[in-house]
C-alpha cells in the first residue's frame, strides 16, 4: 500500500508489543472474569485489528490494528491453557493442551504462506482479510457459548 519499510518495521513492532501485553492482561483479566468471556473479548479485539487492516487504509490506525491483532494472539496461548486446565483437568492435561497447542500452532505456520499465495493469485490481501475476520468472530461466539460455570473435576 506504499508504506515506507521504516513504518512498517514499526508496525510489525507493534504486534509484538500488544503479543506482550496480550499475554499478561489476558492472564490477570482470567483470575477475575469467567475465561471464555475473556477470550472472547480478545477475540472480537483480533477481528476488529483485521478488519481495520481490510478497510485499506494507510492511517496511523494501522498501528491500533496491529497492536489488536497481537493481543488476540499474544492472549490465545495462556487462554488456551487456562480453560483447558478448568474444563478437562490435570488427567490428561498435557496431552488435550498439546492438541490444543499444536492446533493453535498449524495456523500460526500455514496462515502466512496462505496469505501469500491469495495475495499472488488476486493481487491483494482484502477478501483473506475479510474471510480471517470472519472466522476470528466466529471463534469469539463459540467460545463466549461455553458453558458456566467451571465443572467440578
Amino acid at each position: 500500500r506504499g508504506i515506507d519499510p521504516q513504518t512498517a518495521a514499526l508496525c510489525m513492532s507493534s504486534i509484538g508489543i500488544g503479543i506482550i501485553f496480550g499475554r499478561i492482561i489476558a492472564g490477570y483479566l482470567m483470575d477475575y472474569f469467567f475465561a471464555p468471556y475473556v477470550t472472547a473479548l480478545f477475540l472480537i479485539g483480533m477481528a476488529s485489528g483485521i478488519l481495520i487492516l481490510a478497510s485499506g487504509t494507510t492511517s496511523q490506525l494501522v498501528f491500533v490494528a496491529a497492536l489488536f491483532v497481537g493481543m488476540g494472539s499474544g492472549s490465545e496461548i495462556s487462554e488456551i491453557a487456562y480453560i483447558c486446565s478448568r474444563y478437562f483437568g490435570q488427567k490428561a492435561f498435557g496431552q488435550i493442551y498439546g492438541i490444543m497447542f499444536a492446533a493453535f500452532q498449524f495456523g500460526a505456520a500455514f496462515g502466512a504462506p496462505v496469505m501469500g499465495i491469495y495475495y499472488d493469485r488476486v493481487g491483494d490481501y482484502i477478501g483473506a482479510l475479510w474471510f480471517l475476520a470472519g472466522t476470528v468472530l466466529l471463534g469469539a461466539i463459540l467460545v463466549a457459548l461455553i458453558k458456566k460455570p467451571y465443572p467440578d473435576l
